[in-house]
């Protein structure tokens, strides 16, 4: 909540945008086959079935504290690599990560495994802020957010069948 309260307070003072997302999916497949499939990501997302490679592919340091992504973003005209830093991370249930200085929005977000009810929730919800005068950026984000998460949400139920008992 302060790291809203922090992006708010400049957002004001520099007339940025303040984008937030959240993405939740609910599934039956266990929340420690989710995580090692998130850290597998976090080095090579390309090993994994879960990551949408067909939005984004991340190569890193594999899911460690203070460890670095790189992520080359594929749109229509380009494809950019930008960095993130993790932190927070909690085995099993949650990390964040933080846009680095190069990237052109400021901010991050956070992954969460929720148990609720027997299933987990995988919840993936951040905030970036987007300067004004960058419109075509910031609708960029908006379609790729929207193809990312409906990419990411069908690769967890094409597994559901294989890893749900």
């Amino acid at each position: 909540m302060q790291f809203l309260l922090l992006l708010g307070a400049i957002v004001y003072a520099d007339h940025s945008v303040l984008i937030d997302f959240e993405n939740r999916i609910e599934t039956c497949i266990a929340k420690e086959k989710l995580w090692n499939e998130l850290e597998i990501a976090m080095y090579r997302s390309e090993d994994t079935w879960l990551w949408p490679n067909e939005s984004s592919v991340v190569k890193g340091e594999g899911l460690l504290e203070a460890g670095e992504i790189a992520v080359t973003y594929s749109f229509m005209m380009a494809s950019p690599t930008y960095h993130y830093r993790l932190q927070n991370i909690v085995p099993n249930q949650s990390f964040d990560y933080l846009a680095t200085k190069e990237h052109p929005f400021e901010g991050g977000a956070s992954i969460n495994l929720l148990d609720k009810d027997g299933a987990v929730v995988f919840l993936w919800q951040g905030s970036y802020l987007i300067p004004s005068d960058k419109w075509l950026q910031k609708q960029i984000f908006r379609r790729f957010n929207k193809r990312f998460f409906r990419q990411l949400e069908k690769n967890i139920h094409k597994a559901e069948a294989d890893l749900c008992f």
